[in-house]
């Protein structure tokens, strides 16, 4: 089954761990905290982040990277998604700066030359235009075509609770999950030092293990209406491959080009 949607804080599997182990130390929150978020890196299923869309402003072509941003679904100008860069030197200015298509003379195929000089007509539904937008990402910043103005991005993040605390699925495989993960990196060091058996640790990784995996399957297991988007998007007489223009808007539409 898929997830459910709903989210739980880490509070509620920290404090299980404190209960189980009665702990008393409050240092060791810290720990478990980043103990749990190498968990939830582990089982990295798309699923368990919350999808963020929000207008960001470039200057001089670049744009901060949003704090915590974890996949970087799509970049929009103007309601024209952009595509990563393929120049070598990273992306460049507007192939025609701010000249028109008529005035360029050229063809409006991007690919003129490995169309064998084949002129496309410009049409709002062709989605081809010789001066798209690129962009390029690099540590910090997000770098594109443009050198100013505002772009929509669509990106994946780890979603918090109001103290700062990740919020997990509330799925009863993901807690214990990150449960075992935690109780597992509590263990280690005595199992390195030798004061605990071997059978133990070894044990407390199996759980983590069969968890870990169990998780993820069920993130991944699409419910009955994602498996009706996923029959429309596969079983078509004609390939729907212009969708990533219109943000996959049309995948789940019967014979919509």
């Amino acid at each position: 089954m898929a997830l459910s949607g709903n989210y739980t804080s880490l509070k509620t599997v920290i404090a299980k761990v404190y209960r189980d182990f009665r702990i008393k130390e409050e240092d060791r929150v810290l720990d478990m905290i980043e103990w749990a978020g190498e968990a939830l890196e582990q089982i990295g299923t798309f699923e368990q982040l919350e999808t963020i869309t929000e207008p960001l402003c470039i200057n001089c072509h670049s744009i901060p990277i949003p704090c915590g941003l974890v996949y970087l679904n799509q970049i929009r100008h103007n309601g024209v998604p952009m595509l990563p860069s393929t120049n070598s030197f990273g992306p460049t200015d507007t192939f025609f700066s701010g000249r028109s298509q008529a005035d360029s003379g050229l063809p409006f195929s991007i690919n003129e030359r490995g169309l064998d000089n084949a002129t496309l007509v410009p049409s709002e539904n062709t989605g081809m235009v010789a001066d798209q937008n690129t962009y390029w990402v690099v540590p910090g910043y997000i770098k594109t075509s443009c050198s100013s103005g505002t772009v929509e991005v669509s990106y994946q993040r780890v979603p918090l609770d109001d103290e700062g605390y990740p919020l997990i699925p509330d799925e009863v495989s993901f807690k214990e999950a990150v449960y075992r993960y935690i109780v597992m990196k509590m263990i280690y060091p005595d199992w390195v030092m030798g004061t605990i058996r071997d059978a133990v640790y070894s044990h407390a990784q199996e759980r983590w293990d069969w968890y870990c995996g169990q998780a993820g399957a069920k993130a991944m297991m699409p419910n009955l209406a994602e498996m009706e988007n996923i029959k429309k998007a596969y079983f078509s007489l004609r390939p729907k491959t212009e969708q990533f223009r219109n943000s996959f808007n049309n995948l789940n539409k019967s014979n919509v080009y």
